[in-house]
């Protein structure tokens, strides 16, 4: 087929390096190229050893697929990204630009100068007032973004755009999931140190909050009671199934899921907390579902024991499968495990 275009998406995870090529043409989307490569157990996320370590990935994986080296599309996710709706007075383009950076002092816990703020203005916001408008911020320190930028500089990648994982979750799941443009959209990515919920209503972002409850508290409970090493702990989570029927299985089945069941009631618990957070409870007549992705969620039986818990419909995406697969693709049995890791990916490749 020919594409009047393909594109690059780069996820720069913090246990993971994922990159989707995408074709785009008037026939819609086909999945060309992906790889999802894990950083060592040894390595501290965000610390320099981790960022040689995936410099030397991104460009084994370039080497390995052949893949362009401009106008890249790079998301990442980070516990320092500071994210809030907030409301400001109408006024000209120049003047909106200082009032956000004014309000975003309030929120961040480092001086306004050093920080990189971007914004969405909400159509559907909560403002009645004429006067005021809605305004979704998103806050970054410069010397966090400044990381990722050396980063991709080191790979020899040039950038296209650099945007953090809940716009691209976001773009992803409007575009791939979501069957009502006007439905509330919520998201739960369970990465491997933190979680975030994302809140998509009348295709605009409406809120992001992470917690940390994610795939490393379940890997070091694992290691804790198994007394196995790292990787076996996470090829432990890759098998293990949930079952939310303890009673049903095994005795030695039934002794692992007591000692990460509690992991899985904090997750549950902090789910609750933040949809009650943003409000998000008192309207789920109006959600139909509430999509789950990231590496945190490759547990077998999660979303059942979600939907058990909280009474609610938990879905793992597949952002697959509105696209055409190419042929050689369809062989990549283990690109296919970890489609749900792929979102933020594919998010920044649309």
């Amino acid at each position: 087929m020919n594409f009047a275009r393909t594109t690059v998406g780069l996820d720069l995870g913090t246990r993971s390096v994922k990159f989707v090529q995408l074709g785009h043409a008037a026939k819609g989307l086909t999945l060309l190229k992906a790889d999802c490569k894990e950083f060592p157990g040894t390595v501290e996320s965000f610390s320099i050893e981790w960022m040689n370590e995936a410099v030397k990935m991104i460009k084994g994986m370039w080497l390995t697929h052949r893949l362009p080296s401009k106008a890249i599309r790079v998301t990442f996710s980070h516990p320092e990204i500071y994210s809030r709706q907030i409301t400001v007075p109408k006024v000209a383009e120049d003047e909106l630009n200082k009032a956000i950076r004014w309000q975003a002092e309030k929120y961040i816990p480092f001086p306004v100068e050093e920080a990189v703020v971007d914004y969405q203005i909400l159509e559907t916001g909560v403002s009645q007032d004429q006067t005021q408008m809605d305004i979704f911020l998103i806050v970054v320190q410069r010397k966090l973004l400044d990381r990722y930028l050396e980063i991709m500089d080191k790979a020899g990648l040039s950038l296209e755009f650099l945007e953090v994982a809940p716009f691209s979750v976001a773009k992803a799941c409007l575009t791939l999931c979501a069957e009502n443009p006007d439905e509330i959209v919520p998201v739960i990515d369970i990465g491997d140190s933190f979680t975030s919920l994302t809140v998509i209503h009348g295709s605009e972002l409406q809120f992001v909050r992470s917690f940390e409850c994610a795939g490393i508290h379940f890997t070091r409970s694992i290691l804790e009671h198994l007394g196995i090493g790292f990787e076996q702990a996470e090829e432990f989570k890759r098998k293990f199934v949930f079952n939310s029927s303890p009673e049903r299985v095994d005795d030695e089945s039934r002794k692992v899921f007591e000692f990460l069941e509690p992991v899985l009631h904090g997750l549950a618990e902090q789910i609750q907390r933040s949809f009650a957070f943003c409000g998000l409870d008192m309207m789920m007549d109006k959600v139909q579902k509430i999509f789950v992705c990231g590496g945190g969620a490759k547990f077998q039986g999660l979303t059942t024991y979600l939907n058990k818990y909280m009474s609610m419909n938990f879905v793992l995406v597949d952002p697959f499968h509105k696209m055409a697969i190419s042929k050689n693709f369809l062989k990549n049995q283990r690109i296919e495990e970890s489609k749900i890791k792929l979102m933020a990916a594919c998010g920044a490749a649309l």
